[in-house]
């Protein structure tokens, strides 16, 4: 794992980033007190490295030339994230993949046949394994 705080590390990530398929996006924000989420830290996941980028310390706008690259970006309720995204005056990323909306999706597409029960003791339960779906696990 990571830790980026400074332009040229962040610079240096980014054109790692651009050369691969896909990475996984995450952030942290504050809601308290404050109109606005601010946004307070960015997780990113690519193949196996792992970064915690520092929003306060480097310039967010770095960050554009990632988002508008092809490449595809994985996050979980990207609505979130996309409003922290542009309050913090970044762009949203040009492509991306929701795994809610897709377990959204998966569960539909099971509403046909949705009784797939699992037996736990007494309990008889639901089991959807793409609702587990978390961006930050989904990547090799």
């Amino acid at each position: 794992m990571k830790w980026i705080d400074d332009d040229e590390s962040l610079n240096n990530f980014i054109d790692f980033i651009v050369e691969s398929d896909r990475y996984a996006l995450d952030t942290e924000f504050h809601r308290e007190k404050t109109y606005f989420p601010k946004l307070a830290l960015l997780q990113i996941r690519v193949d196996d490295r792992t970064a915690l980028i520092d929003p306060l310390a480097i310039n967010p706008k770095l960050l554009n030339r990632l988002f508008e690259a092809d490449v595809l970006c994985v996050l979980h309720a990207a609505q979130q994230d996309l409003e922290v995204l542009r309050h913090a005056s970044l762009e949203a990323p040009k492509n991306i993949f929701d795994c809610q909306v897709a377990a959204g999706r998966e569960w539909i597409r099971l509403r046909a046949d949705p009784w797939v029960p699992i037996g736990k003791g007494d309990k008889v339960t639901l089991e959807l394994p793409a609702c587990r779906c978390r961006a930050l696990s989904i990547l090799p």
